[in-house]
C-alpha cells in the first residue's frame, strides 16, 4: 500500500496488506517506519506501530482501507472488466477486497494507493472523457458488454 504523505510531490510505499482468512491485516514497513515525517494513515486504525494490526473489532479490514476502494459502481466496472459482462444478478462479491484495491486507479481521491511492487510505483488512470464513461455507465446499466481496449 502506497502513501502521499502531506506535501509531497511521489508517493511513497506505506505497507502491505495481509488476507488471513476473512481477515485483512495491515503491516508498516520498516522503511516507512524510519522515514522523518512518518504519519499513522488512520490513528484510530493504524497507529504507527511495528507488526500486524488487525482490523477493529467487527470489520474484516481497517475502514480507513475499505474506504479507499471503490464504491459499488466502481465494483461493478471492475468486475464487468475482470468477467467480460455483468447483469442485474452479477454479484461484486465474485471478486475480493483485495482484488477490487489492486484493480481500481490511482487517479481517485485520497492519499491512499494499492500496488502489487512495494519497490516501484505504477501509475493506473482512466483516459476516457466524461461523455465515454457516462456512454460507458449507460450500456453497463443495460446489460451490454463493454469494449475495453487496453
Amino acid at each position: 500500500m502506497w502513501v502521499w504523505l502531506p506535501g509531497a510531490d511521489e508517493p511513497v510505499a506505506a505497507g502491505r496488506l495481509e488476507a488471513i482468512g476473512e481477515i485483512v491485516y495491515f503491516t508498516y514497513g520498516r522503511s516507512y517506519l524510519d522515514r522523518p515525517g512518518a504519519i499513522p494513515l488512520y490513528l484510530q486504525e493504524l497507529p504507527l506501530r511495528q507488526g500486524r494490526i488487525r482490523p477493529p473489532a467487527g470489520l474484516t479490514i481497517a475502514g480507513c482501507i475499505r474506504d479507499a476502494g471503490p464504491d459499488a459502481w466502481g465494483q461493478r466496472v471492475i468486475l464487468q472488466r475482470d468477467r467480460g459482462h455483468v447483469t442485474a444478478d452479477s454479484d461484486t462479491g465474485d471478486l475480493s477486497l483485495l482484488s477490487y484495491l489492486l484493480e481500481s486507479g490511482s487517479d481517485r481521491v485520497g492519499a491512499l494507493d494499492f500496488q502489487t511492487s512495494a519497490s516501484a510505483y505504477e501509475v493506473r488512470t482512466s483516459e476516457g472523457t466524461l461523455d465515454e464513461m457516462v456512454r460507458a455507465a449507460e450500456l453497463l446499466e443495460a446489460g451490454i458488454q463493454l469494449v475495453i481496449e487496453l
